[in-house]
């Protein structure tokens, strides 16, 4: 007897990884580091229950990538809904701190 295992359904929505290609696609990664170095010298208070060691990065990332899709925060959070748990109000709170930083 052969034993089929159905492939599994991807998950909706977009990776951390293709989001961020997406990101370098249009500014480049140079220039993605020179604005994360920036943000992260500026110790912007974001928030987070939980923090990883690249959440200031990860957050940088979604701000430019939000701005360069126009897409609004409830499409956002559905399609990051594989990598990204903050909740619905640190999602906006973040956005507003970094932007008035890229201000």
């Amino acid at each position: 007897m052969i034993a089929f295992s159905m492939p599994r359904k991807p998950k909706p929505g977009i990776s951390y990884k293709d989001m961020r290609a997406k990101v370098v696609d249009v500014i480049g990664s140079d220039t993605l580091g020179v604005i994360q170095k920036y943000v992260e010298n500026s110790k912007p208070s974001l928030w987070g229950a939980q923090k990883p060691r690249d959440f200031t990065g990860r957050s940088v990332a979604i701000a430019l990538y939000k701005d360069i899709e126009h897409v609004g925060y409830n499409k956002m959070k559905k399609d990051f809904s594989s990598w990204y748990f903050g909740q619905d109000k640190s999602l906006a709170n973040n956005q507003k701190v970094l932007r008035e930083l890229f201000a």
